[in-house]
């Protein structure tokens, strides 16, 4: 098959999909081989998510085979994504302790069920000002009923003033690089992360747990050439090193 869609109402696939996780009108183009349960395709869609307020435009381009219907709904068999864009409004309706806001753009490969897919490759989340933080490594995203996060990334750039946007009492605002690990539900998530940049050098381990109206933090870990310069402008310029907890 190669369809152009103009579009493609998602309530048609009702007949093949058990539930439908999504709603809205799809555009752009399908091109595709085989039975549905084993489906090798050719896309670049534009999808209005009409379940989100906004009904912001998420757009994928990839190709690979997918199986569509039975328990599972929607499968990956090393599908490629050359390049996804995500409003993380429409991610946040599966996985809502997701609190950022903003975009998701991806590039690399998924496999596996869509509520617990193994993804490997490049993640950056946009923000406005052009502020960006970006990662590559190796993610699966659980979508039950507690979400459920493994990933071991290298950190490329982490923006603070990215994430203080949700996270106002974050006193930096450096763009941190290193690398990071991350296991377990999102409401009791153990971390590991090395990062360094303009602040100096800090290592943390321990627990993260994010709720809808709160994060909780059990955190310990080490610092070396800390200048406390970047965290008060009226503090003087050091280069500290111990431990915290």
């Amino acid at each position: 098959m190669d369809l152009t869609l103009r579009p493609l109402d998602l309530a048609l696939l009702a007949p093949f999909v058990d539930s439908r996780p999504v709603r809205g009108l799809v555009r752009g183009r399908l091109r595709g081989a085989g039975a549905l349960t084993d489906l090798v395709v050719d896309v670049d869609l534009d999808w209005a998510d009409e379940g989100t307020a906004a009904a912001p435009t998420n757009h994928l381009n990839g190709r690979g085979r997918v199986g569509l219907g039975g328990p599972v709904e929607l499968a990956f068999r090393g599908f490629t994504a050359r390049y996804a864009d995500f409003d993380l409004a429409t991610i946040r309706r599966f996985a809502p302790s997701l609190l950022l806001e903003g975009r998701l753009k991806t590039s690399g490969t998924l496999e596996g069920p869509w509520r617990n897919a193994q993804f490997n490759g490049v993640i950056q989340h946009t923000g406005p000002a052009a502020l960006a933080s970006a990662v590559h490594g190796a993610l699966r995203l659980g979508l039950a009923d507690a979400v459920r996060v493994d990933a071991e990334l290298v950190v490329d750039s982490l923006s603070l003033d990215l994430l203080r946007l949700t996270y106002p009492g974050i006193p930096l605002h450096d763009v941190l690089r290193g690398r990071a690990s991350l296991h377990g539900p999102m409401t009791a998530l153990d971390m590991g992360a090395s990062l360094w940049g303009p602040v100096g050098l800090v290592a943390v381990r321990g627990t993260i747990g994010v709720g809808d109206s709160e994060v909780t933090l059990a955190l310990e870990g080490t610092f070396d050439s800390l200048d406390l310069r970047r965290i008060h402008k009226a503090a003087p310029p050091t280069a500290l090193s111990g431990s915290w907890t």
